[in-house]
């Protein structure tokens, strides 16, 4: 139904092992205030403990245009995944102290 709220978009594969490397899509028929919402997602090698190479998300960029008294308003944001591990061993030890953080 396409009087709905919907994305369209597109997808970049690494021709050799089919990986995904980039997204991009574009939300359509939005609801005020929101009037359009953009983002591209990319993709990086990381290897794995075992030496497999996984292509995980790592930077995303996105816009999105608001409708505030009458003026367009553009937020940006960014995020980057840095220091990524896989099936890190002192995951457990990591996820307990903050656990136990008096903050949390």
């Amino acid at each position: 139904d396409r009087s709905r709220n919907l994305y369209e978009g597109r997808a970049w594969i690494e021709t050799r092992t089919f990986a995904p490397v980039k997204t991009s899509t574009v939300q359509t028929k939005m609801a005020p205030p929101l009037t359009s919402s953009e983002e591209q997602d990319f993709y990086a090698p990381v290897a794995g403990p075992d030496g497999t190479t996984y292509w995980l998300l790592s930077r995303v960029e996105g816009q999105q245009i608001l409708s505030v008294a009458g003026q367009g308003l553009v937020l940006l944001r960014e995020i980057d995944f840095k220091n990524v591990r896989i099936n890190d061993p002192d995951f457990g030890r990591a996820r307990e102290t903050c656990r136990t953080h008096p903050r949390q």
